[in-house]
């Protein structure tokens, strides 16, 4: 029978925010496409494709996720596993020899999930970069690096995520966090995000795809949620590190949508997955 492809769409809801959000609808081709592309390969495997946020971890089974914070990067992994990282996975990029002409493509790439503001915001001259995801929901978080900005007189600025609702307002996100001082500056959605990752010190993340970009540009990135590109440590990456885990995320990991190769590279994947039965290291091996 051919693929499984019944929770290849996570939600109703998925697509409707798409439609309604002038940041989002562009995204809603390369989803299009990528589902488009799924449906001619179905015939040729048995098993299961799921977006992550319908996975059921029935095998064999693959799952994917759009690219964050580069929407054309699709992950398509066996049983989640790009989400929940382990140390062994951790160093596959580590064989991975640098292809100049991969750093380049990715680095020249447009590597923001929406469309970027251009306003600016006077910054102090060492500051930690917080963007802000579902705010209202990780307040604990934002009250632990609040707190921590005050006690040690460190500066923080939380960035308002350019996709927030009406029902999470800057206002309402300053409020909730009892833990502000003069240590502690909000971000409107209207200021660059490029600036600030620029002139900030470090970027302190859940797993915002602001952390990817960041870490693109050199900076010292500190997760505290697993992620594909937590991989250095909470340090700031040496430019051949950088360079080797770039090559392997888009030569190896990650698959583009918008690459002339998509299709035959998606066609691999399945295969390697379906019928060959790879495992995580197989799969993720530079070879």
């Amino acid at each position: 029978m051919p693929l499984d492809l019944t929770a290849t769409v996570s939600t109703k809801l998925f697509f409707d925010q798409r439609k309604e959000h002038p940041l989002k609808v562009k995204n809603l081709t390369k989803v299009n496409d990528f589902l488009r592309t799924v449906e001619k390969l179905a015939h040729k495997y048995e098993g299961k494709l799921s977006h992550i946020d319908l996975y059921d971890r029935s095998d064999p089974h693959l799952v994917y996720e759009e690219g964050n914070p580069n929407f054309r990067l699709y992950k398509v992994s066996p049983n989640g596993t790009f989400i929940n990282y382990h140390d062994e996975q951790n160093h596959f990029w580590k064989t991975t020899p640098i292809n100049e002409d991969t750093v380049e493509k990715v680095l020249s790439m447009q590597n923001n999930k929406y469309s970027t503001s251009q306003g600016q915001l006077s910054t102090p001259e060492r500051f930690v970069l917080v963007p802000l995801q579902k705010a209202i929901l990780e307040n604990r978080f934002l009250e632990v690096v609040a707190r921590r900005a005050k006690v040690n007189k460190s500066y923080v600025v939380f960035k308002e995520h350019p996709c927030s609702s009406e029902k999470e307002t800057l206002e309402e996100i300053v409020a909730s966090v009892k833990n502000k001082s003069d240590y502690t500056i909000f971000a409107p959605k209207d200021v660059s995000i490029d600036a600030l990752i620029e002139e900030c010190h470090s970027v302190w993340t859940l797993n915002s795809g602001v952390g990817f970009t960041a870490l693109l540009r050199g900076k010292t990135v500190v997760t505290f949620k697993g992620t594909d590109y937590s991989v250095f440590d909470n340090k700031a990456p040496s430019q051949r590190d950088l360079y080797q885990f770039i090559t392997w995320y888009y030569d190896v990991f990650s698959i583009d949508i918008k690459a002339d190769n998509f299709e035959s590279r998606l066609d691999q994947r399945f295969d390697a997955v379906f019928n060959k039965g790879h495992t995580i290291k197989e799969l993720y091996t530079w070879k």
